[in-house]
């Protein structure tokens, strides 16, 4: 068995209305191998946050109101909700991975996020209500993936990819396939590179391509460095020709010692 963890706190400022909301969660998951050999693993992952969003009105004005005969002099008379709430987001997910040969292996899993659907209104978290006003929650969030490592040797594999997401009336789709070069005999050191497409629903309706993507890693050690480029392929692109968007990623999985197990990563 396995376990893994992680902490996230996440920010997201914004200045003209001085709009915060702050994110504290905390992710865990558990493997359990399913046959002798440890070349088949199930997985399942919850993460626990707490979310606190604010609003300063300090910054926020409204006009006075008509006195009913020759001036604005009256108060605005606004009624403002509880500027500061907190609520609980939590998520899960489970997946699924097994060998297929000695260098081959697929993983696949799904996961839902925002189980709760939490409201995200002010008013909805305001003390005092005399009056019903709408709210807002935040969409379920669903993932789905599958990816796959194919090789018939430990020098060359090669690393497809497919994602699924659906928030809402929001849909996403990604897939790319890499290639995964080995450089040393020790198999601690591989070259990535490859490619993959991004597709988008609509407002009109269906899926259309968004994004096309490019990228290039280095590992060594478990250690890697990657950087991709996004070339926007939908109406966006009039704003920034010719120009997309770098990004550049770090990640590590650890070793294990037993040569003859399998460590799940995904």
């Amino acid at each position: 068995m396995i376990t893994s963890g992680r902490f996230a706190l996440v920010s997201r400022p914004t200045a003209l209305y001085n709009v915060n909301q702050n994110i504290l969660s905390l992710y865990g998951s558990y493997h359990k191998a399913l046959n002798a050999d440890q070349k088949q693993y199930l997985s399942a992952g919850l993460s626990m946050g707490i979310a606190q969003r604010n609003i300063n009105y300090e910054n926020i004005y409204f006009n006075d109101q008509f006195n009913g005969l020759d001036q604005y002099s009256l108060g605005t008379a606004e009624i403002l909700p509880s500027n500061n709430f907190a609520f609980l987001d939590l998520g899960l997910g489970v997946s699924y991975m097994s060998a297929l040969s000695d260098y081959s292996s697929l993983s696949f899993g799904v996961s839902m996020d925002h189980l709760g659907g939490s409201s995200i209104s002010f008013y909805t978290h305001s003390i005092e209500q005399d009056i019903e006003y709408p709210d807002t929650k935040i969409n379920r969030k669903f993932t789905t993936f599958l990816s796959m490592e194919l090789a018939s040797n430990e020098y060359v594999a090669l690393l497809p990819r497919i994602m699924w997401q659906s928030e809402g009336p929001y849909k996403m789709l990604s897939a790319a396939a890499l290639v995964k070069f080995d450089l040393t005999n020790y198999d601690n050191q591989a070259f990535h590179i490859g490619g993959g497409v991004r597709l988008n629903s609509t407002v009109a309706g269906g899926m259309k391509p968004s994004a096309l993507y490019l990228m290039a890693a280095y590992e060594v050690n478990g250690l890697q460095v990657g950087l991709s480029h996004d070339i926007s392929t939908s109406s966006l692109s009039s704003q920034s020709p010719g120009r997309g968007a770098f990004e550049l990623s770090i990640s590590f999985t650890g070793f294990y010692e037993n040569d003859e197990s399998m460590c799940p990563t995904f």
